[in-house]
């Protein structure tokens, strides 16, 4: 989920990707601080928000595909399967 209402400036991953807890997946600009980027001063060292992974697992669901796009606070991101906890379940055919 979005933290902050801005805009995401970079994208990390895509589907598929496998990510460890803790890596970057996004980073997120204020409306104010992109908008001034280009003029002030001020606002050309500012450093835009991140969106760490939550856990180890494989990107399952992309919300947010390119860069730069606005999104709510709040907003899903993307989804993520961790993969520890997953379980399988199949038939095999008895003969």
């Amino acid at each position: 989920m979005a933290p902050i209402t801005g805009y995401i400036t970079k994208v990390n991953v895509k589907p598929g990707s496998y990510v460890n807890k803790d890596d970057i997946l996004f980073e997120i600009m204020t409306q104010e601080i992109y908008v001034l980027k280009n003029k002030d001063s001020f606002v050309q060292n500012y450093q835009p928000t991140t969106v760490l992974s939550p856990v180890t697992g494989i990107i399952n669901r992309l919300d947010v595909v390119k860069s730069p796009v606005f999104v709510d606070k709040n907003s899903s991101l993307c989804s993520i399967v961790d993969i520890n906890d997953l379980q399988v379940e199949t038939n095999v055919p008895f003969e």
